[in-house]
């Protein structure tokens, strides 16, 4: 086991819903709808209400906030409004030169739609096949410029994932699982599945090999990176993160972020754990981890796959 040095960390109570990446920094929303924009060394640079709890956020020149009423473009430093679209907006990124949406229409139907990001124009719209009804939307990075990833979840009835790109759409394999993770170039990307995280050719979606999880006591959790040197993180359910070979898809190391060991999961429940809940890479090499309590963690994320 390894403990992974920081190069930054802050707390930011309350919980923090979730993190996204943008060019120099993270930005992470509270369960209660601030917005926090955070350099590389996790030093506050702006703090943004916005006035409830939102679905999803993106930065580039604008910050944008999408929730269930509307679509926001603001300055990232003063929160200036500087424009608004009103509908039911479940995920927004930036892609190239475009900013892709995710929206329910009136009909429940799944849009994904490229906008200009200085006005919010739309450029182009994709319909989003939903095989369940009423699916949420998440939006995640593809390889291929100015494209996404659209994963439809429902639940326990089920999960589909696209690739939302210049050609249209293209459902990846495979269903009912976790969205995918590219690796390096982008020719292959990992899912996890069933409790085995799979190997696949992002071409076709060929599986060439696949990991099973080897712990009874501490199940598989929901966070997979991918690593420099042809290796990935898999994190388990009470919060280690394992790290596997992408060659052999062998567990070859575990790591732990320095001030954040290993402890009893719960009173009475001696099994190891950690404060460890995900990661989002982030830019200059780095990589944040969020933590219990609303702690985060900046480290270097080729020190992630240093595995001797």
């Amino acid at each position: 086991m390894r403990v992974i040095a920081t190069t930054a960390t802050a707390v930011l109570p309350p919980r923090v819903a979730f993190a996204r990446a943008w060019d120099h920094g993270w930005v992470a929303a509270t369960d209660h709808g601030v917005v926090v924009v955070l350099d590389a060394t996790l030093t506050v640079a702006a703090t943004i209400d916005a006035g409830g709890p939102v679905m999803d956020v993106s930065l580039a020149d604008a910050l944008i906030v999408a929730d269930r009423q509307a679509l926001r473009a603001s300055d990232p430093r003063t929160g200036a409004l500087r424009w608004r679209i009103a509908g039911e907006h479940l995920a927004c990124r930036h892609a190239g030169a475009w900013l892709w949406t995710a929206e329910r229409r009136a009909s429940d139907a799944l849009v994904a739609v490229a906008r200009d990001p200085a006005s919010g124009a739309v450029i182009r719209e994709v319909a989003l096949d939903d095989p369940f009804g009423g699916s949420e939307v998440m939006l995640f990075a593809h390889p291929e410029p100015g494209a996404v990833v659209a994963w439809i979840a429902a639940g326990q009835d089920g999960q589909v994932t696209y690739a939302v790109t210049a050609a249209g759409l293209r459902e990846l394999a495979p269903r009912d699982c976790l969205p995918p993770v590219f690796v390096a170039s982008g020719e292959t990307y990992l899912a996890m599945v069933d409790g085995a995280l799979e190997h696949r050719r992002t071409a076709t979606g060929a599986v060439i090999a696949a990991a099973t999880w080897p712990d009874d006591d501490d199940g598989p959790g929901d966070d997979v990176q991918a690593l420099p040197g042809g290796v990935a993180s898999w994190a388990s359910a009470y919060g280690r993160v394992h790290v596997v070979d992408l060659a052999t898809m062998a567990f070859v190391d575990e790591i732990v972020i320095a001030g954040h060991p290993h402890r009893p999961f719960a009173a009475g429940d001696p099994t190891p754990s950690t404060s460890f809940h995900y990661a989002v890479p982030g830019p200059a090499g780095l990589i944040l981890s969020v933590h219990t309590g609303g702690a985060l963690a900046a480290s270097r994320i080729a020190d992630w796959g240093a595995h001797g």
